[in-house]
Protein backbone atom coordinates (compact mmCIF):
# COMPACT_ATOMS: atom_id res chain seq x y z
CA UNK A 1 0.00 0.00 0.00
CA UNK A 2 1.16 3.76 -1.23
CA UNK A 3 1.95 5.73 1.53
CA UNK A 4 -1.10 8.57 1.79
CA UNK A 5 -0.28 11.84 0.29
CA UNK A 6 0.08 15.02 1.89
CA UNK A 7 -1.97 18.69 1.32
CA UNK A 8 1.08 19.76 0.13
CA UNK A 9 1.42 16.84 -2.64
CA UNK A 10 -2.08 16.73 -3.33
CA UNK A 11 -1.95 20.55 -4.30
CA UNK A 12 0.83 19.21 -6.86
CA UNK A 13 -0.84 16.35 -8.36
CA UNK A 14 -3.82 18.14 -9.06
CA UNK A 15 -1.90 21.31 -10.43
CA UNK A 16 -0.10 18.54 -12.46
CA UNK A 17 -3.36 16.94 -13.74
CA UNK A 18 -4.66 20.76 -14.31
CA UNK A 19 -7.28 19.96 -11.65
CA UNK A 20 -7.29 23.32 -10.24
CA UNK A 21 -4.46 26.16 -11.78
CA UNK A 22 -2.98 26.65 -7.85
CA UNK A 23 -3.78 25.91 -4.22
CA UNK A 24 -6.37 28.75 -4.04
CA UNK A 25 -8.67 26.34 -7.04
CA UNK A 26 -8.78 23.50 -4.18
CA UNK A 27 -12.31 24.24 -2.75
CA UNK A 28 -14.69 21.12 -1.80
CA UNK A 29 -17.48 22.51 -4.54
CA UNK A 30 -14.65 23.07 -7.28
CA UNK A 31 -12.75 19.36 -6.44
CA UNK A 32 -16.43 17.54 -6.09
CA UNK A 33 -17.51 18.95 -9.48
CA UNK A 34 -14.13 18.22 -11.54
CA UNK A 35 -15.03 14.61 -10.03
CA UNK A 36 -18.63 14.36 -11.04
CA UNK A 37 -17.54 15.22 -14.51
CA UNK A 38 -14.88 12.29 -14.68
CA UNK A 39 -17.86 10.08 -13.26
CA UNK A 40 -16.16 9.58 -10.23
CA UNK A 41 -18.65 9.36 -6.61
CA UNK A 42 -17.15 11.70 -3.66
CA UNK A 43 -18.30 11.34 -0.26
CA UNK A 44 -17.06 13.76 3.03
CA UNK A 45 -17.45 13.44 6.75
CA UNK A 46 -16.41 14.61 9.47
CA UNK A 47 -14.80 11.78 11.89
CA UNK A 48 -14.69 11.69 15.67
CA UNK A 49 -10.59 11.26 15.69
CA UNK A 50 -9.09 13.35 18.36
CA UNK A 51 -6.16 14.25 15.74
CA UNK A 52 -6.78 17.78 14.28
CA UNK A 53 -4.77 16.67 10.58
CA UNK A 54 -7.08 13.70 10.74
CA UNK A 55 -10.55 15.18 10.87
CA UNK A 56 -12.43 14.88 7.84
CA UNK A 57 -12.25 12.32 5.49
CA UNK A 58 -13.15 11.75 1.71
CA UNK A 59 -13.97 9.54 -0.49
CA UNK A 60 -13.59 9.01 -4.22
CA UNK A 61 -14.80 5.59 -5.99
CA UNK A 62 -14.78 5.22 -9.86
CA UNK A 63 -16.31 2.45 -11.78
CA UNK A 64 -14.66 1.22 -15.02
CA UNK A 65 -17.36 0.04 -17.35
CA UNK A 66 -15.41 -2.01 -19.51
CA UNK A 67 -14.14 -4.25 -17.03
CA UNK A 68 -17.01 -3.95 -14.01
CA UNK A 69 -13.50 -3.07 -11.96
CA UNK A 70 -14.30 -0.47 -9.13
CA UNK A 71 -11.39 1.72 -7.79
CA UNK A 72 -11.23 4.71 -4.92
CA UNK A 73 -9.34 6.37 -2.55
CA UNK A 74 -9.83 8.25 0.62
CA UNK A 75 -8.01 11.37 1.98
CA UNK A 76 -7.57 12.62 5.62
CA UNK A 77 -7.01 16.14 6.48
CA UNK A 78 -7.85 19.06 8.96
CA UNK A 79 -10.50 20.51 6.91
CA UNK A 80 -12.95 18.84 4.08
CA UNK A 81 -10.98 20.69 1.68
CA UNK A 82 -8.06 19.47 2.73
CA UNK A 83 -9.23 15.66 2.59
CA UNK A 84 -11.24 16.20 -0.69
CA UNK A 85 -7.78 17.30 -2.30
CA UNK A 86 -5.97 14.27 -1.07
CA UNK A 87 -8.69 11.81 -2.36
CA UNK A 88 -9.66 13.35 -5.94
CA UNK A 89 -5.22 13.79 -6.31
CA UNK A 90 -4.91 9.86 -4.92
CA UNK A 91 -7.96 9.02 -7.99
CA UNK A 92 -6.34 11.78 -10.88
CA UNK A 93 -3.22 9.74 -9.78
CA UNK A 94 -4.59 5.77 -10.26
CA UNK A 95 -6.20 7.25 -13.78
CA UNK A 96 -2.85 8.33 -14.79
CA UNK A 97 -1.49 5.08 -14.17
CA UNK A 98 -4.63 2.91 -15.87
CA UNK A 99 -4.48 4.79 -18.99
Amino acid sequence: MARALTYAEAVAVLVTHRVVADQNGCTVSHLATYAARQGWSVTTEQTTNPLVHRRWRATVTARHISDGYISGTQGYGATEEEALAIAVAGMARQQARRG
